[in-house]
């Protein structure tokens, strides 16, 4: 879900913080939860079989057994997850941005690294694609990272022109994983449905906490325990 690339000196600590949130991201989707609502935040839907599969492709017996689930439409998988207040198509939101806008509104913020997004406006899945600032061309989702200076890595999510940011760190003070929201609700995307759903996160999936803008600086003050305290 990195740091800015000015200042070499930080290059080993990021590559350190990539590896150890991968681990973490790893351990986490095996709760369920976190995997569940990351998904919806980056984008719920159908992609090519070799790219996404969640489970070892040599694991003949657990696809079995996964293959004989029932799969849940969009609006039952987001009940599943938190209250969803609205849903609107991708094609009718007025709030979606382009490559060359979100490139700015994140610069804006102080997130000058990759930003990249996993599909096209009518839900087609692009794999994790990187954009181009100077695109005019829009997606539903975007996403990039942000290693602060307190050495926490932040994922960075924008969605139907609204910004979350989940800091990748465990912490015995967090029961579930937290995430940071300029409103009360969130934005998730399903491409299947090729909608949006605006909705309340169950506070056992995630613990929303509202800030007034999420950006590098404010990030840059947040240690563990103050984001636990937000």
């Amino acid at each position: 879900m990195r740091d800015n690339r000015s200042g070499s000196r930080r290059g080993p600590r990021r590559l350190l913080l990539m590896i150890l949130a991968l681990a973490l991201v790893a351990a986490l989707a095996l709760a369920g939860t976190y995997f569940a609502m990351n998904r919806a935040l980056r984008g719920r839907g159908s992609a090519p079989e070799a790219e996404s599969s969640d489970m070892p492709q040599s694991d003949t017996a657990a696809a079995a057994d996964t293959e004989q689930l029932p799969t849940l439409d969009a609006e039952s998988y987001f009940a599943e997850l938190g209250d969803v207040l609205d849903v609107v198509s991708a094609a009718e939101s007025e709030d979606v941005r382009s490559e060359k806008d979100v490139t700015k509104e994140f610069q804006a913020r102080g997130f000058t690294d990759t930003v990249t997004t996993p599909y096209s406006m009518d839900g087609k899945y692009l794999g994790e694609q990187e954009i181009s600032s100077g695109s005019t061309q829009k997606h539903p989702t975007y996403t990039t990272y942000y290693a602060s200076k307190q050495d926490i890595l932040w994922c960075i999510f924008e969605t139907d022109g609204a910004v979350t940011a989940q800091p990748l760190v465990t912490d015995p003070r967090w029961d579930v994983p937290i995430l940071l929201s300029e409103s009360e609700t969130v934005m998730a995307y399903d491409s299947e449905a090729d909608s949006f759903y605006e909705m309340t996160p169950d506070p056992e999936v995630y613990d929303v906490r509202v800030v007034d803008r999420i950006d590098a600086a404010f990030l840059d003050e947040l240690t563990e325990g103050e984001v636990a305290g937000l």
